[in-house]
């Protein structure tokens, strides 16, 4: 989060990515804010719907695009549960 600053500024994170943006949103009648992936917990604590998201990268070694793609099969469980887990809390 800090990388690159000459010093650490408490919640200095926080207000730019999230409180500014939708203070930013609020004034010009923006509806959705999109706090961006990972996080869940985290963003779900500040109001924000669990939301999947999808990403495509290039991985030049067939043997490491197999492991990463199995990692990937074996996660997408794990993040439906969690997901619905949020879902359910929030109704």
């Amino acid at each position: 989060r800090y990388w690159g600053c000459f010093e650490e500024i408490r919640n200095l994170h926080f207000e730019t990515c999230y409180y500014k943006t939708i203070e930013y949103c609020i004034d010009n009648g923006i509806d959705v804010m999109e706090p961006g992936a990972g996080g869940g917990d985290f963003k779900f604590m500040r109001g924000f719907e669990p939301v999947v998201t999808n990403s495509l990268h290039f991985v030049d070694d067939s043997r490491l695009g197999y492991a990463i793609s199995e990692f990937l099969r074996q996660e997408a469980a794990g993040v439906e549960l969690s997901v619905d887990d949020l879902l359910d809390r929030s109704a």
